[in-house]
């Protein structure tokens, strides 16, 4: 058809070939109206396009008549989602037309469907005056299907030039020099290439690649390139080597080799990156370093590791000395950009990291002190104190920044446990788990480095036996033969010196040298006593299986944690006493007849005596909480606040109002409201007493 051999010929957007389409269908069966909905990803009709044929027979296009567009396109939707057939020959009434004619016309629609069995367009004509015949419903077909065939060509072309055009950019604009290597030739360049080896394209294409090399690096480059094709898979292949440009320049690149199949015949793709400033910066570096070797034997055994940081995002390194392997890193992988500094800091202390530098920056302060936590190759958390100075180029720019970071992670650890005696109220209170606490305790004061097993014991007051509350790394035979010791046994002397003890074990213990079950081969030992207000309260055993001696300088922090420990088992014994004297309180309130409330500052019930309990008729789950107020009648409940807000205030008030029962029942009472404390905090007491009603 020559419809069909023009529509195939058609070099025009989109658009233009739905339009020429739709005025196609309307002409091969001579209908005088017709529409073309396109259905989108989720099978619901997402555009359409309507044509008219006038009296003068012209085509009129538009997107919407007479909201016939939504019409159509609702009416197509509901079909999709119901199943219903989207093709049909249907005679319309023509009752409404305003002629008054009463002739009927015929409408035909067509669906498109993709090789996916999925409909993608929807084809309408309409007023016809005679039924759509088979010839008409195939030309319809053969149209939709070229016309489909054409746009799905032009579109699929459209993407492949994008992608090409966004490609080439990528391979022309790109920082690094890409290339193409078959036999030793270079089959492809970028731009980015012929600017490293300062040649135009022209001059570069068609050569050998390994006369771009400086000859040392000729022999290893053509066996990484022969391994690379060996494997059937790409795999990336990383190396340094030196390129020689024009004028015999020699430029330091990194290149990274891969297999590809190029004309159908397998090659190297090499992307070569310029490392010239890099490499001009590690060579700055080392000229500065006058006394480099004697600097790194310095810093190799110092506790500080050395640091320049450059001023781009994430702190990129350009130095750090090789001691960073006591944290599980080598130099090479900060320096060869696989990781940031940013990298290894703690996630928690980023933010306030970098706020600290912005703001130090802001001040143009000369000098930064900060710690901060960073995490090691191994997934520990270490703390570190880093002291460092910003270095600005000669416009004022920071450039980068030179400095140290020390390891303070014992000293934290001891600053942390300090702490816990300011928090010792929250932590371990007389309701808590006593034995978590000594656990927590002992445990806490193995995180000094070297000491792997101890044990707590704590003194009884009464009878002086000292028994063990608390054991880690230790085995059963010996937490069982060590559990307990009685006032004149040996153990006990020693452990109840006054005074700490450093020793081998089987220097405080020589009647156990040989005995397995008892000193289980414990070394370094040390026996420190915990005071409280000057009287010995427990006894902190802590020793080592591998060391055989406890540093001096560890000493101070097992005695300081020793001394912390004491402070903390002495609130717990004042807190126990508390709620020992706090429970003989409640017992005498129970013995007492009147209704006694402790309510907090909102009038709720903190605590309630048995007779509450047994003239209200409320357990005491139901009752605590409850709102004292709310438990008078309605119509006086302001009356009860006034009265609540006086006595907070301090004032002694006495009111008589009924209280109201479980079951709604009013109990005539004499109440006294008095201000006073529970639990150490504040409170007011209410006191009532039953009268007789008048």
């Amino acid at each position: 058809m020559k419809i069909l051999l023009e529509l195939s010929q058609m070099a025009d957007d989109v658009s233009s070939i739905i339009r020429f389409a739709l005025r196609s269908a309307l002409d091969l069966t001579q209908s005088s109206r017709g529409y073309l909905i396109r259905l989108g990803e989720d099978g619901m009709p997402d555009q359409s396009l309507f044509i008219l044929k006038d009296e003068n027979g012209q085509y009129v296009f538009t997107e919407d008549i007479q909201d016939r567009s939504s019409d159509v396109k609702s009416n197509i939707k509901e079909r999709i989602s119901t199943g219903g057939p989207l093709f049909s020959n249907i005679l319309e009434d023509r009752d409404h037309i305003s002629d008054g004619s009463k002739r009927s016309t015929s409408r035909l629609e067509i669906p498109l469907y993709d090789n996916g069995g999925s409909i993608k367009f929807v084809l309408g004509v309409g007023n016809k005056d005679t039924a759509y015949n088979y010839l008409d419903t195939h030309n319809l077909k053969l149209l939709l299907q070229s016309m489909w065939k054409l746009i799905t060509n032009k579109e699929a072309n459209e993407a492949l030039r994008i992608s090409e055009e966004k490609y080439s950019t990528l391979v022309e604009r790109g920082n690094d020099g890409i290339v193409i290597i078959q036999d030793d030739l270079l089959l492809f360049t970028n731009s980015m290439f012929c600017k490293i080896v300062g040649m135009s394209p022209d001059k570069v294409r068609g050569t050998k690649f390994s006369t771009y090399l400086a000859p040392e690096y000729r022999r290893m480059m053509d066996k990484i390139f022969s391994k690379t094709l060996e494997k059937k898979k790409s795999v990336n292949r990383k190396s340094e080597v030196i390129l020689l440009g024009k004028n015999e320049r020699s430029v330091p690149v990194e290149i990274t080799t891969s297999r590809i199949e190029h004309d159908g015949k397998p090659s190297v793709m090499a992307i070569i990156h310029d490392i010239t400033e890099q490499k001009e910066k590690e060579q700055e570096l080392l000229e500065s370093l006058e006394v480099q070797k004697v600097l790194q034997a310095v810093i190799k055994t110092s506790s500080a590791v050395v640091f320049f940081w450059g001023s781009q995002s994430g702190w990129p390194v350009e130095f750090v000395s090789e001691n960073i392997e006591k944290f599980g890193y080598s130099p090479e992988e900060f320096l060869s950009g696989k990781l940031n500094y940013s990298d290894i800091i703690h996630p928690a202390d980023s933010e306030r990291l970098n706020a600290y530098f912005v703001r130090k920056n802001s001040e143009g302060a000369s000098e930064y002190n900060i710690e901060y936590r960073i995490i090691t190759k191994s997934g520990d958390v270490r703390w570190v104190v880093e002291r460092s100075n910003p270095q600005y180029d000669e416009e004022g720019n920071l450039a980068h920044i030179q400095g140290i970071i020390m390891d303070i992670t014992e000293r934290k650890r001891i600053n942390q446990f300090l702490n816990i005696e300011s928090e010792v109220g929250n932590l371990f209170t007389p309701s808590g788990d006593i034995q978590e606490t000594f656990d927590q305790l002992l445990e806490f004061s193995l995180h000094i480095e070297g000491l792997d097993c101890g044990a707590l014991y704590i003194l009884d007051k009464n009878s002086g036996d000292l028994n063990l509350v608390s054991h880690n790394g230790l085995s059963e035979d010996f937490v069982k033969n060590n559990s307990h010791y009685g006032p004149d046994s040996i153990q006990s002397r020693f452990f109840l010196m006054g005074y700490p003890l450093y020793k081998l074990y089987s220097e405080i213990f020589p009647l156990t040298r040989r005995d397995n079950r008892v000193d289980e081969g414990l070394l370094a030992t040390a026996v420190v006593p915990v005071m409280y207000r000057e009287e010995i309260v427990a006894v902190l055993f802590l020793a080592s299986h591998i060391e055989y001696d406890i540093p001096y300088d560890v000493h101070a922090s097992v005695e300081t944690i020793a001394a912390q420990i004491g402070s903390i088992i002495g609130r717990i014994e004042t807190e126990v006493d508390l709620q020992k004297n706090q429970n003989d309180l409640k017992l005498v309130l129970d013995s007492i007849g009147d209704l006694i409330f402790v309510l907090d500052q909102e009038g709720c019930v903190l605590y309630t005596n048995e007779s509450v309990t047994k003239k209200l008729g409320y357990s005491k789950e139901e009752i605590t909480g409850m709102n004292f107020i709310k438990m008078h009648p309605h119509n006086k409940v302001l009356d009860v606040a006034t009265y609540f807000n006086n006595a907070a205030s301090g004032e002694g008030v006495v009111f008589t109002l009924p209280l109201l029962t479980s079951t709604g029942m009013a109990v005539s009472v004499e109440t006294r409201l008095t201000k006073g404390s529970w639990n150490k905090q504040e409170a007011l007491i209410a006191s009532c007493r039953e009268v007789s009603r008048v």
